[in-house]
């Protein structure tokens, strides 16, 4: 993984991958982390909506073009990006050589995802990998009798104001018990409103407060969706 967009390093990051997995393609290449200091403004376009008046920065759109060529060369079979940025996100949703999207979304970190980021990855039919579903852990151990399991946690991203776009939720288990727990009792999303409800209420104390700082971009929370046409 890194940041460094420059072709070298991502020649050597595919090599790596390549070399790692066995194979001579890749299913899937992510360019990571990507931050809104990357984005720039599209000058061309003008949009009411000042997220849709953005666009990649050179540098980041000179990676995408890099990694597409992948693609032509039957190197890489599709391109993904990741970032904890629900702008950056939402941007990259609307790029058309971008097939896939990485975001961070949990019960504490919902708000700026359902309202900027998720709805036009929905509009544009592009599947998204949720990770962080579980606040590195944080949801299940701040309140040992009534937070969430891990399996709650993982659901939670699979209830429907998400999924679709959610499609495929990430998660690193601390020991086989949590895996398999996990793994038996996923559900995609719950079987009452009352149980989402009460997740929902759950995670928005430490959303509203973010003491640990867990969110990278907390002003993203008061984003408001217009028309994601």
């Amino acid at each position: 993984g890194g940041t460094d967009r420059s072709p070298p390093q991502l020649d050597q990051r595919l090599e790596d991958a390549l070399e790692y997995s066995g194979g001579d393609y890749l299913d899937m290449f992510v360019l990571e982390y990507i931050c809104p200091e990357e984005l720039a403004l599209d000058v061309t376009t003008w949009d009411n909506d000042p997220i849709k008046r953005l666009k990649p920065g050179p540098a980041l759109e000179d990676a995408i073009q890099h990694a597409t060529m992948w693609i032509n060369q039957g190197r890489v079979r599709h391109l993904c990006v990741s970032t904890h940025s629900h702008v950056v996100g939402a941007v990259m949703a609307r790029h058309p050589d971008i097939e896939a999207l990485m975001l961070r979304y949990n019960m504490a970190h919902k708000n700026a995802a359902e309202e900027v980021s998720l709805p036009v990855a929905r509009e544009y039919g592009k599947p998204v990998i949720a990770f962080t579903t579980t606040r590195w852990n944080g949801l299940q151990e701040l309140s040992s009798s009534a937070g969430p399991t891990t399996a709650e946690c993982l659901s939670f991203a699979f209830t429907p104001i998400v999924s679709p776009p959610v499609e495929i939720v990430l998660h690193s288990a601390r020991d086989e018990d949590e895996l398999k727990d996990a793994l038996d009792n996923v559900k995609m999303g719950f079987e009452s409103e009352e149980e989402e409800d009460l997740w929902r209420r759950y995670g928005e104390g430490l959303e509203s407060t973010n003491d640990d700082f867990f969110d990278e971009y907390p002003e993203e929370r008061f984003l408001k969706a217009s028309s994601v046409s």
